[in-house]
């Protein structure tokens, strides 16, 4: 596989969302090709990356980043919630950490060909989500990581933040700096 895809049906979340939001003309507008996926979706079950990352450029673009970043960890929260949480209930239980040593597998069912990384800090208080994809990725990108790695701290009901997202120089690795309360 040369790019990373994304199902179908992690499309259909985001782009249910856009449409009960009554945001979804705006954003599919640029691109002919958002407009034929909004109408079937399930078409494939996997689709290009590019179809995810032109559908977050339209959100960025339309709404702002943090529009991008509230979607995405609406959409993991509303489509994969009741499927994901309880095949991690312990980790759940365990704490922000051991949710976020799950995400590789967790996310498997939204993305395909991207590999993802938990690296604790010492103290284990927080640490690093890193996302290595097998090309650069577009810079909104970081955008859905705040998303995603926010939905997964607050499923544990602690208190953790996103304090960052960085992007490697050749633009294939997103770095998301997590911490929390004792």
């Amino acid at each position: 596989m040369a790019d990373y895809e994304v199902s179908a049906a992690y499309l259909d979340t985001l782009l249910r969302a856009l449409d009960k939001a009554g945001e979804l003309a705006a954003v599919v507008q640029g691109d002919a090709r958002l407009g034929d996926l909004a109408k079937d979706p399930y078409m494939s079950a996997w689709h290009p990356a590019e179809l995810l990352e032109s559908l977050g450029e339209g959100v960025v673009l339309a709404f702002g980043p943090q529009r991008l970043a509230a979607l995405t960890g609406e959409a993991l929260s509303t489509r994969f919630g009741n499927i994901v949480l309880p095949m991690i209930s312990s980790a759940v239980k365990a704490g922000p950490a051991a949710v976020l040593g799950k995400l590789d597998a967790v996310l498997k069912v939204a993305l395909r060909g991207v590999s993802v990384r938990w690296a604790p800090d010492p103290d284990g208080l927080g640490g690093q989500v890193v996302v290595r994809y097998p090309r650069p990725v577009a810079g909104h990108v970081a955008q859905s990581w705040r998303g995603i790695v926010g939905y997964a701290l607050s499923a544990t009901g602690r208190n953790g933040r996103v304090e960052g997202v960085d992007r490697s120089p050749d633009g294939q690795v997103l770095t998301t700096r997590v911490r929390w309360a004792a």
